[in-house]
């Protein structure tokens, strides 16, 4: 399967799936929300494919440019780590990839749209483990 997506006005992220079966192509689009299911969430953290689906929800390879309200014991962590893959809420990086595998989340308090996301991205990046 070889995914990507695009932006799409005001319905969330569109993902365009694309299968061979035999000699056909399979072309599959979801349209993904903050509201989406973890599996979701979960096959694009697992290809790393760059999404965003509001300002609350949004994420892409490498590190962040900025890192938001996170605390500074996490903010020091996350700019000595490298990370290969960030997950954002706004622009506070909430998640994010090492390049040996581990996934990193965490456990901070901020808003209550964040919390909502924190748990989606989590319970997504569960089903990857």
């Amino acid at each position: 399967m070889t995914p990507y997506g695009r932006d799409t006005a005001r319905t969330g992220h569109e993902v365009i799936s694309l299968t061979q079966e035999g000699n056909t192509m399979i072309h599959t689009k979801t349209i993904l929300t903050v509201n989406s299911p973890a599996e979701s969430f979960a096959e694009l953290l697992r290809v790393g494919l760059e999404f965003r689906v509001s300002e609350a929800l949004w994420g892409h390879s490498g590190a962040a440019q900025s890192t938001g309200w996170m605390p500074g014991l996490y903010r020091d962590a996350y700019l000595a780590q490298t990370p290969v893959y960030t997950v954002y809420s706004y622009l506070t990086p909430i998640a994010w990839l090492l390049a040996d595998g581990v996934w990193i989340m965490p456990m901070v308090k901020y808003t209550q749209t964040t919390t909502r996301v924190q748990n989606k991205i989590n319970n997504a990046i569960a089903l990857i483990n």
